[in-house]
């Protein structure tokens, strides 16, 4: 019988990922992240990891204890403090002018609903525009349908999906 391999004598900074700075989801094989790879909680600071999903980096350090909590915006950051993470979310303004809706904050709400959830469990985001979304679509439809078929699938598998800029 042949003696046990000697363990790795290799020191890693990170004993969670072992510097790989990504980890593989193993632990619930129910969830839609088993078998996924998301960035290390433990070595990969919170604003890269939002980078690394495609967040802007315009909005890599909303979180939702420090949103401005201005008239018109209050109950939005109440009721998405109290989002459960599972169910699907519609940022939408109700303003009335077609200007209305640039610039009231569903983005930066958007990114800190993110943070929010990445801090929290291991879950892989995909951030997009829409407009980059459709061109994406586009390009790949003439060229051959079933190319942009395999294009879309992977994204819309995604369990957090944030299409910004919608209409």
């Amino acid at each position: 019988s042949q003696p046990p391999p000697e363990p790795d004598p290799r020191e890693y900074r990170c004993e969670w990922c072992h510097d790989l700075e990504w980890v593989r989801v193993t632990s619930d094989r129910t969830s839609p992240m088993f078998g996924r790879s998301v960035p290390c909680r433990v070595c990969v600071p919170l604003e890269e990891r939002l980078a690394r999903f495609g967040i802007p980096s315009l909005f890599l350090g909303a979180r939702l204890a420090a949103l401005s909590r201005l008239p018109g915006k209050v109950d939005a950051i109440d009721w998405c403090s109290r989002w459960d993470g599972r169910t699907s979310v519609v940022l939408a303004s109700r303003g009335e002018a077609l200007d209305a809706a640039y610039g009231t904050g569903k983005s930066t709400l958007a990114a800190a609903l993110v943070a929010r959830l990445i801090e929290a469990v291991p879950v892989s985001v995909r951030w997009t525009t829409h407009t980059g979304f459709l061109d994406g679509m586009k390009r790949l439809f003439d060229q051959d349908g079933a190319s942009a078929e395999a294009w879309a699938a992977p994204v819309a598998a995604e369990p957090v999906l944030v299409l910004d800029d919608f209409g």
